[in-house]
């Protein structure tokens, strides 16, 4: 990519790489890094829901475990998750999620959910995730936030299910590129 094409990819995009400047596969792709093996930490969860089941995207993942300052590639993963609601979200439909979006924002940002607004959003929230497969609903409503995100959880059983979804992995390069990460 170009830089003005890297620079043209706003911050708060949709996906790190659009399609139309995907020159590989012309795939939305989704970037994520964590340390975390089992939780990975997606987006809004309507715009998350709204992608698996309307979008052709995959999601880069890297793990990596830091030492102090550095960080260190433990592995990358490049999983399909177009088509993959169901899998996800279970029988979740996107009227309920929108319901718990509107309970989280009606809370005022930068105010903490009175008890009353607090079990209601989470007595909602426990319902849902019960029906949800791989999707965990995460509220995030306190004094600082009022939205509603989601997780991939279970990653190490999600890939063990689900291996045709896994397009690459490996303990340190993505389709065929090396990365070497040192220091800070």
């Amino acid at each position: 990519m170009t830089d003005d094409e890297i620079n043209s990819i706003g911050y708060t995009a949709k996906y790190d790489l659009p399609s139309e400047m995907n020159k590989i596969d012309n795939k939305n792709i989704s970037i994520k890094t964590t340390s975390n093996k089992n939780m990975i930490c997606m987006a809004d969860c309507l715009r998350f829901y709204d992608s698996v089941k309307n979008d052709s995207f995959n999601c880069v993942i890297i793990f990596y475990r830091q030492d102090e300052n550095d960080k260190h590639i433990e592995k990358v993963y490049e999983i399909d998750l177009t088509g993959s609601l169901n899998v996800l979200f279970g029988d979740i439909k996107r009227e309920e999620l929108e319901k718990l979006d509107n309970l989280v924002k009606s809370v005022p940002q930068k105010r903490k959910p009175t008890d009353e607004e607090y079990k209601g959003m989470y007595e909602y929230r426990d319902s849902l995730q019960k029906r949800s497969g791989f999707a965990h609903i995460d509220i995030k409503c306190n004094s600082q936030q009022s939205r509603l995100q989601c997780s991939l959880s279970k990653f190490q059983k999600f890939i063990k299910e689900n291996k045709d979804r896994v397009v690459e992995e490996s303990d340190d390069s993505l389709r065929g590129t090396t990365y070497i990460v040192t220091g800070k």
